[in-house]
């Protein structure tokens, strides 16, 4: 089961924010239910495509599932102004997750693309703690995590952290450095950390360079979904 929690304008709405809703519910302040890992999608999806990926990734998860829409735009060569509506609409995010946690601490939550700017921008200033973050294909520079990095506080406030990457990713390899004004033009998801031995301990790599070889397969393959699946019980 799926519960959508989303920040557009309406579901049909690719690049403007509206008031968060939750179809069917009344009472957004409860920030959906609690325990279900939060989902979230990456750039150039609608709301339908983002809950036809994740209604099968949950399925193969064996978890019941929020799923997290915000307007990724819908044009591929969007890139620049997404990377900010992700920031934005990580600032939103974060108050999800102070409604929740108000609740009940403890949420998990899995990215793709650059949905890892939205969860990592609402987890930037410490408000709050996470369980598992899994981070798959992220579409954000490979040096975040490093000292004096953009999000190099953002460990601290997970248990763990996941990075699954793809040498093999075309999008990251060859579309990322075009739309990365302003960064290094390497993405996470691509490679890994620029230096591993300089993260923190809690962020662990898990190379699929030999099951990955487009952008979207995070959501389809077994191996990935099967490893999430362990990462999401521990």
């Amino acid at each position: 089961m799926l519960t959508l929690i989303s920040c557009r304008e309406s579901a049909s709405a690719s690049n403007t924010f509206g008031p968060h809703v939750i179809p069917g519910q009344s009472d957004f302040f409860q920030g959906g239910p609690l325990g279900w890992p939060i989902l979230i999608h990456g750039y150039n999806r609608t709301e339908g495509q983002a809950w036809n990926d994740f209604t099968p990734f949950s399925a193969a998860l064996g978890e019941d599932c929020i799923v997290y829409s915000w307007p990724g735009g819908c044009h591929p060569l969007d890139f620049p102004a997404a990377e900010v509506r992700a920031t934005l609409a990580g600032y939103r995010l974060r108050d999800v997750f102070s409604m929740r946690s108000l609740r009940a601490p403890g949420d998990s939550i899995v990215t793709h693309s650059l949905g890892a700017r939205v969860a990592l921008t609402a987890l930037q200033h410490g408000a709050f703690r996470v369980n598992q973050l899994i981070l798959m294909g992220a579409a954000v520079d490979w040096d975040v995590f490093q000292t004096g990095g953009e999000f190099a506080n953002v460990p601290a406030c997970c248990e763990s952290i996941h990075i699954l990457f793809s040498s093999r990713d075309e999008v990251l390899k060859l579309a990322f450095p075009f739309g990365d004004i302003g960064g290094d033009c390497r993405a996470l998801g691509l490679d890994g950390p620029c230096d591993p031995l300089s993260v923190p301990a809690n962020v662990i790599l898990h190379d699929f360079s030999a099951s990955i070889e487009t952008h979207g397969a995070y959501v389809t393959d077994p191996d990935c979904s099967g490893m999430v699946r362990q990462f999401l019980r521990r």
